[in-house]
């Protein structure tokens, strides 16, 4: 019952964020632009990000979620590595093509921090509503086999020390290496040559489908609007706090409710 009524109130409070988005949008910061010079090249943070989504697919197709096993150890290195590879990514962005780049002019900045973190807050809200109707599409799809190693690993178990690792892993390691890789260096390298509808897109549709069938369905408005957030925002820390909401909400989800087959867009 309990989670019948978070559902509820999230679609509430994400109805009450499109309403003022559509009939005020002048009063909604995601609407107004923030100004930027001229986009960074950073050739080796590209190549580095394009192996890695190369390497997260034929991973994904040679191994699927059903046969996929992790446990603790498994959790902890994964935990460990990713925070490396987003180390190894920030340094070798500041290498362009043509200079060295400062981090702030990929919109990883500490400037009105509190403001990018409203940013992230309504991204979450707006992102409620079309991820629950994308979702419905995959309803027929879903079933045990088809969930995520980590939700699956959470489920079943009750350590307390598994749940911790998870948590971090999903919602706070995950979000900032994928909006690192996929908003900060992807997409910002797509717009070095594409305008900003392609590029979200194509963005969109990568990180989306890193996730796996049938959850590409249910995550693609997320990366549409994630897109959005960065391409009008220019602000890394809002497309992360937007991020780990999402994930932190559907880690509740799971959390008072095991019972359920899914939780949503996952």
């Amino acid at each position: 019952m309990l989670i019948a009524y978070l559902i509820i109130a999230l679609i509430f409070v994400s109805s009450a964020a499109w309403y003022r988005l559509i009939r005020k949008p002048s009063e909604v910061s995601l609407t107004h632009r923030v100004p930027r010079g001229p986009a960074p090249k950073p050739f080796l943070a590209v190549i580095v990000t394009l192996l890695l989504i190369m390497l997260g697919l034929s991973t994904l197709f040679s191994k699927p979620p059903s046969v996929q096993h992790v446990d603790l150890r498994t959790l902890a290195a994964a935990n460990l590595q990713s925070a490396l590879v987003a180390i190894v990514l920030l340094g070798l962005m500041k290498i362009s093509i043509d200079r060295f780049v400062r981090i702030e002019e990929y919109g990883i900045k500490e400037e009105k921090f509190r403001s990018q973190l409203k940013d992230g807050l309504l991204g979450f809200l707006l992102a409620i509503i079309p991820v629950t109707l994308f979702r419905t599409f995959t309803l027929p799809f879903l079933n045990e086999d088809e969930l995520h190693p980590l939700i699956r690993l959470i489920k079943d178990s009750g350590d307390i020390t598994i749940w911790s690792h998870v948590i971090f892993a999903a919602v706070i390691i995950a979000p900032i290496l994928e909006e690192l890789m996929y908003r900060v260096i992807l997409q910002g390298w797509l717009r070095t040559f594409l305008s900003p509808i392609p590029a979200i897109l194509i963005t969109a549709l990568i990180f989306s489908g890193m996730h796996g069938f049938p959850a590409v369905i249910a995550l693609f408005p997320l990366a549409i609007i994630l897109g959005y957030i960065y391409e009008v925002r220019h602000s890394y820390f809002a497309c992360v706090t937007t991020h780990m909401l999402f994930n932190g909400v559907n880690l509740l989800m799971i959390l008072i409710s095991p019972d359920q087959p899914v939780a949503p867009g996952n």
